[in-house]
């Protein structure tokens, strides 16, 4: 037995002395005369800079070793990557550095596996946090038209986590408290073992949650309309800055997920440090302010790509054609103002529309805080400092505010911003003016903001925000035709920084599944990224 296992150990000592060792079923490919690794780096293009295209990116450059090797290129019209995960300097009107806040895409949940992923990746997994500013655990409350209903103490939301809160709900708003609990301990867990679009739709047995409207769904689940109003509606608005009704039931669950939500704490860019670190690991060549015109396609079977440089003001100059075997489009189709010069599938043609989401940030000093009076409250009566509404009770005329949070804080501030200021964030369907702010903080409409106390402001507008149903979502397109990939469907599935990361997996295994030599996939790839090429993935 001891010579047998002598020579074993000497045969594989052998064997890894000859150099790396593939798989078998990539071997056999190569037997074949798919000879993939001799023919040179495949060129790929990615337009779009967002989180969907730098999970793209990394995935192809690290599974190149074993699979074929690549040379990326991203194409983003902005001046830097992160797409909707932005973030913005505070300015502390000193020279020092005063802070940052996430303008965009802001926390991520224990149970996103795919982003938890490419934090340990790219060694950012000593930059977590807890997803609250705050030194202190806030308040949080639902407005309710009248007054805040709902409160909780020392609570970054209204989601009930614990046996105890659970308790309460049954109490209060009976079986139908007990029926969401069962729905989110049935469904949510499969959500994490979605990874193909549509294909694990279907085998999970997801397609009810992903195509009706999330109140129908909850109503047909037995959830009153109660528990909707106080507790369901007011989380997914606050998440995602739409009403249930616009939602889909998919969106709901993840909403209520009571998993313990984080973002990165890195300094100066927080979030956006795991897009950038991601684009940078995959080596990909990098073209900011570059805005891709017009792709065509070649005889030859290969893809041009034309592009322009933008500068500040919108205007463009034109520059020379590239060409590539393989093109991802990892924005959105909607406002990405790219011209085809050959048949695309009626999907480019349907696309659903689009939302614009407001932003806004603002600090104030330490004894200026949002008025009671704002509220319809007395100055005895606490404001919450998370303050969620639903789709009945709007806080403004001028616009649907979604969510408020104030943040009394320390946290990553320095200068003369420490201990000295309050922090909001409102999210909102249109412009926070400075009149409505005024208002809030109980001060005259035709005042200056200075002069009411508010020593910063900052308004980060998204154009294409979500899109403005996620019900009935088109997902059997993600090759539009061969060669040319979409990112951007899993946005109609669920708009999350979760979801467009697995898209970006996703896509990078059905590229390698057009780039092998496989007869058989002449024509748009429709199948799970682990189905054919003899069980390649």
């Amino acid at each position: 037995m001891n010579l047998l296992l002598l020579l074993s150990f000497c045969a594989a000592a052998v064997t890894a002395a000859e150099g790396p060792q593939w798989p078998m079923h990539l071997l056999e490919h190569i037997e074949n005369g798919a000879q993939f690794l001799e023919e040179g780096p495949k060129k790929i293009a990615i337009v779009g800079g967002g989180i969907a295209a730098a999970s793209l990116a990394y995935t192809l450059y690290t599974d190149s070793a074993y699979r074929q090797p690549v040379d990326l290129t991203i194409y983003e019209a902005a001046h830097g990557v992160g797409g909707r995960v932005n973030s913005t300097l505070v300015n502390n009107l000193a020279n020092t550095y005063g802070g940052f806040v996430d303008t965009g895409a802001s926390t991520f949940s224990d149970d996103d596996w795919c982003l938890q992923s490419a934090i340990d990746d790219v060694g950012l997994r000593k930059a977590v946090i807890d997803g609250v500013h705050s030194i202190r655990l806030p308040t949080a409350g639902v407005w309710d038209g009248q007054t805040f209903i709902r409160h909780r103490d020392r609570a970054r939301d209204i989601k009930s986590r614990t046996v105890l809160e659970y308790g309460r709900d049954i109490l209060k708003y009976g079986l139908s408290a007990r029926r969401l609990q069962n729905i989110m301990r049935t469904k949510l867990p499969l959500f994490g073992d979605l990874r193909s679009i549509p294909y694990d739709i279907q085998q999970l047995d997801l397609e009810e949650e992903s195509k009706m409207p999330a109140n129908e769904y909850l109503i047909q689940n037995g959830v009153s309309a109660e528990v909707m109003r106080d507790i369901v509606e007011p989380t997914a608005r606050a998440l995602f800055a739409h009403n249930l009704t616009d939602l889909n039931g998919l969106s709901a669950l993840i909403a209520m997920n009571p998993a313990a939500t984080h973002r990165l704490g890195s300094i100066p860019r927080g979030n956006m440090e795991l897009v950038s670190r991601l684009v940078r690991l995959s080596e990909a060549r990098t073209f900011l302010n570059t805005h891709v015109s017009k792709i065509s396609s070649l005889s030859n079977g290969k893809y041009l790509i034309a592009v322009s440089d933008t500068d500040h003001v919108g205007k463009s100059e034109a520059k020379e054609d590239h060409e590539y075997d393989i093109i991802v489009i990892a924005t959105h189709l909607q406002g990405a103002g790219i011209e085809f010069d050959f048949p695309t599938p009626p999907l480019v043609k349907s696309l659903p529309d689009f939302v614009e989401r407001h932003v806004t940030h603002f600090t104030t000093h330490r004894g200026v805080q949002l008025a009671p009076s704002f509220f319809n409250l007395t100055t005895s009566d606490k404001i919450p400092d998370m303050i969620f509404t639903n789709s009945q009770s709007p806080i403004s005329n001028e616009t649907d505010v979604f969510a408020i949070e104030h943040y009394d804080t320390d946290d990553g501030f320095h200068g003369d911003l420490r201990d000295q200021v309050h922090l909001y964030k409102v999210i909102s369907s249109k412009t926070i003016t400075d009149s409505l702010i005024l208002q809030m903080l109980g001060k005259s409409p035709d005042s200056s903001l200075a002069s009411a106390g508010v020593k910063w402001t900052t308004r980060q507008v998204w154009p294409l925000a979500s899109p403005k149903h996620t019900t009935g979502p088109q997902l059997d397109h993600v090759e539009l035709t061969k060669g040319l990939f979409y990112t951007g469907l899993s946005d109609e599935l669920l708009n999350s920084m979760e979801m467009s990361c697995r898209m970006g997996r996703q896509v990078a295994g059905l590229v390698f599944k057009r780039l092998l030599p496989c007869p058989h996939f002449a024509a748009p790839i429709s199948t799970p990224i682990y189905d054919g090429c003899d069980g390649l993935y």
